[in-house]
């Protein structure tokens, strides 16, 4: 065969071993001698020189299969704009905005420890007219009885009632009620002012060392019209707390008045008003 059948025959068979590597997924390892007069007559990415087709250096075929392998499956990169500080259980590869709204919010971070002392960070309304202190534990009537009555029917109107679905609610004591005081309208009977009475030291009459100063800081805070922190109703009422008034002086009880905030033991007649409560 002359040299023009042999070129003419090359595209032939260039095309006969591509259709055949097409059916069979695969080119076979051809390194003989195809004649060709260009490149595109050779099979596969062989490439035409010097009138033979000749395929290309090892190193080639491995670079070109490298580039176009598929990636290895595995977690996807975030985008650069999706916050770093997602939770462990959200996949990153979600929307930008999507992953904001998931992201934590550094002003949530609060430690464990610090002061409770706003009233929609501490108290929570539970609707059924009550309210939860979170700080001290409690939960509270969120409005006292309306009844001035005497102490000891007082304490029987709270132990005997079933309220809020709970039915362990009681007096509180002395300690208790300075923590219904909010420090921003009387800071000297709330918790930590310059009040000394406590639930231990009053019965026993030892909260002065001699007799109380003047001015009495546990007079309360004069000329307010209420002391309580705003999450309360009625928060003017005089209530009755279970802490027995000082040895000295018997049949009393400590009692807080909601207007000024003054603590004082009040002879068992009363009147005053009963606001329940009960450990949370």
């Amino acid at each position: 065969m002359g040299r023009t059948a042999t070129l003419a025959a090359a595209p032939a068979a260039a095309a006969l071993l591509a259709a055949a590597a097409l059916a069979t997924g695969c080119l076979p390892d051809v390194k003989g001698p195809y004649a060709c007069a260009r490149s595109v007559e050779c099979p596969g990415n062989m490439t035409c020189e010097e009138d033979r087709c000749v395929a290309p250096p090892a190193d080639v075929v491995e670079a070109d299969a490298a580039a176009d392998a598929p990636d290895a499956p595995g977690v996807p990169e975030a985008p650069a704009d999706v916050p770093a500080d997602l939770p462990a259980d959200v996949p990153a590869d979600l929307p930008a905005d999507v992953a904001a709204d998931l992201a934590p919010d550094a002003a949530e971070d609060v430690p464990e420890d610090s002061p409770a002392d706003v009233p929609w960070q501490r108290f929570t309304d539970n609707g059924d007219g009550s309210v939860t202190d979170h700080e001290f534990g409690l939960v509270w009537m969120k409005e006292g009885y309306e009844d001035l009555l005497p102490w000891d029917a007082a304490a029987k109107q709270c132990d005997g009632i079933t309220f809020g679905g709970s039915s362990e609610w009681r007096l509180p004591t002395l300690s208790e009620l300075r923590t219904l005081v909010d420090p921003a309208l009387c800071a000297d009977t709330a918790v930590g002012g310059a009040c000394p009475l406590s639930d231990e030291c009053a019965p026993a009459g030892t909260c002065w060392r001699s007799t109380p100063p003047d001015p009495d800081p546990c007079d309360g805070c004069g000329g307010m019209n209420a002391v309580l922190w705003p999450v309360f109703d009625d928060p003017s009422a005089y209530v009755w707390s279970s802490t027995r008034g000082p040895l000295a002086a018997a049949s009393t009880h400590f009692k807080l008045a909601g207007d000024t905030g003054s603590l004082h033991a009040a002879p068992d007649g009363g009147p005053w008003l009963a606001r329940c409560v009960r450990e949370l």
